[in-house]
C-alpha cells in the first residue's frame, strides 16, 4: 500500500546530506534536486564550468547559483510543515484572529490556502473559496 505521508517526506530529503532541503535546486536535463549548499560543498568552486549529477551522472554546466529553485519541492516542504504543526497543535483561523471587533476567540483553522499563506476555519474557508483565484485549498 502507498504511504503518502512517508513519500511526501522522502521527496523533501536531499540525497547528498540526507536532511530536509535548504534552498533546493534542480539540475537541468535529469531534473534531480539537491541543496544548493550540498552542490557547492561537492564542487571545488561555486562557478562550475562542467560537472555531473551525483545520482545519475548526467553532465551539466554553468554556475550553481543559476540553477533553478525546485518550486514543487518548496511547496511540498510548506505543506509538510503546516501538516506537522496542525498535528501537534491547533492553529487559529488567521481571518478570525485578525478581526479585532470580535469578542470571541479565533476559531480553529481547518484549511490552509497555499496562494495566500493563511489558515481558515470552516466558515472563513467557505467565504474564501468563493473567490475564483483561491478555489484550491489544502485541508488539514
Amino acid at each position: 500500500m502507498l504511504n503518502i505521508r512517508k513519500n511526501q517526506k522522502e521527496v523533501t530529503i536531499c540525497p547528498l546530506c540526507d536532511e530536509t532541503y535548504t534552498d533546493p535546486r534542480i539540475l537541468p536535463g535529469c531534473l534531480h534536486t539537491f541543496c544548493l549548499r550540498c552542490l557547492e560543498k561537492r564542487e571545488a568552486s561555486a562557478v562550475v564550468v562542467e560537472s555531473s549529477c551525483p545520482v545519475c551522472g548526467e553532465k551539466y554546466c554553468g554556475p550553481l547559483a543559476n540553477l533553478s529553485r525546485n518550486a514543487f519541492v518548496l511547496k511540498l516542504m510548506t505543506i509538510n510543515r503546516i501538516a506537522g504543526a496542525s498535528m501537534t497543535q491547533s492553529s487559529p483561523c488567521d481571518v478570525c484572529q485578525a478581526d479585532e471587533s470580535s469578542a470571541s476567540p479565533a476559531a480553529v483553522a481547518t484549511h490552509y490556502c497555499l496562494n495566500c499563506s493563511e489558515s481558515f476555519c470552516d466558515k472563513c474557508h467557505t467565504m474564501h473559496s468563493r473567490i475564483r483565484s483561491t478555489e484550491t485549498l489544502l485541508a488539514y
